[in-house]
């Protein structure tokens, strides 16, 4: 069974249940049903998988018309998902991730992981469904430390693609131009 709490950027964060028996656990991470219930695609075309060791961010990335289902099956993360809706542009939520959690990032939002400790894994495994093929030359970055949220690290590690990513504030005049800011407050 999948619980689930929508969130006002449309993600939705979902409670994994666990059948344990003497020799283990299983789990399902993806019901039809209950998934479409809760506004999730039950569909996804395109999977991936990242290795990272503790204090490495990946992120922020945007992939426009690219939803993320997001699913950590070794260690955590402090997941932090960006609204690019032009609304609520750069409204922040951020989420703790473990194997009982998944998450959904709709196709308007940016998102992105910081690796925490948790019990002996130093490390995180991350299971990534798309919606779609990942395009990288489709892919937008967002420079971490320009989004308003307080991370539970300030010594990370990064990739040279993520350190010299763009602030959210050049991404918001390269998505909605200054000049069309000015029309739409004049009533243009």
């Amino acid at each position: 069974m999948i619980a689930g709490i929508k969130h006002e950027s449309g993600s939705v964060l979902m409670e994994l249940s666990r059948l344990e028996d003497a020799r283990g656990w299983t789990m399902q991470t993806g019901i039809p049903v209950e998934m479409e219930s809760l506004g999730v695609p039950a569909s996804w075309p395109f999977e991936l998988i990242s290795y990272s060791r503790e204090k490495v961010l990946r992120g922020m990335h945007h992939q426009a018309g690219l939803a993320k289902l997001i699913h950590v099956t070794r260690g955590a993360v402090h997941e932090v998902v960006v609204d690019l809706r032009k609304e609520s542009f750069g409204a922040v939520e951020s989420y703790f991730l473990h194997a009982e959690r998944q998450l959904y990032v709709p196709p308007w939002c940016a998102h992105g992981f910081l690796v925490r400790p948790i019990g002996p894994d130093s490390y995180a495994e991350v299971h990534y469904r798309l919606s779609g093929p990942r395009n990288p030359a489709a892919e937008v970055q967002i420079l971490w430390s320009s989004i308003d949220h307080e991370w539970p690290e300030t010594e990370i590690f990064l990739s040279t693609k993520d350190r010299s990513a763009p602030t959210l504030e050049a991404v918001r005049e390269r998505m909605w131009p200054a000049e069309e800011l000015v029309s739409q407050a004049r009533g243009a």
